[in-house]
């Protein structure tokens, strides 16, 4: 049973603008094109989706998943996140999480809030223990670059 439009709202922001700042400190650094961000975003949405979407439909509270602007909305329905407020309820401001690169904003009144915050901190322990997860979406292109970055300083990576 789908959550009423006036339902505590859970709004998770899958961040790839700050995985992308990260790029420069890379050795050698990310280029353009060489990260599947799509795929990062897409596979992030749905992990966050698979962990939260049983626990908070019973609770009935509305779970919406999208992404920052460092990517197209069109990304298989994940829209770009915006920022209104949480019409037809009387949330209090929204209580937000950083996790990883990932923003969460728990948009319900203050009696639910409490405990919608425990629920997606439980939900989030595995998904932060991931913080390095972004790097499986490296393209080919930079790990040859990587190798030879090694080859040239010395020490190359046996693999």
């Amino acid at each position: 049973m789908p959550a009423r439009p006036s339902a505590a709202l859970v709004r998770i922001v899958v961040g790839t603008r700050s995985i992308v700042a990260l790029f420069a400190h890379e050795q050698p650094p990310v280029r353009a094109g060489e990260w599947d961000a799509q795929g990062y975003a897409a596979q992030r949405a749905a992990a966050w989706r698979e962990a939260l979407q049983a626990a908070l439909a019973a609770r009935g509270t509305r779970l919406e998943v999208a992404v920052d602007a460092g990517l197209p909305a069109s990304l298989d329905g994940i829209a770009e996140a915006g920022t209104e407020a949480n019409p037809g309820t009387d949330a209090a401001p929204a209580t937000t999480l950083l996790i990883g690169s990932d923003r969460i904003a728990v948009m319900a009144p203050a009696a639910d809030a409490h405990e919608l915050v425990r629920i997606v901190e439980g939900a989030a322990r595995p998904l932060a223990a991931d913080s390095g997860g972004w790097r499986r979406f490296l393209q080919p292109a930079w790990f040859e670059r990587h190798r030879a970055w090694r080859r040239e300083v010395g020490s190359p990576i046996k693999h």
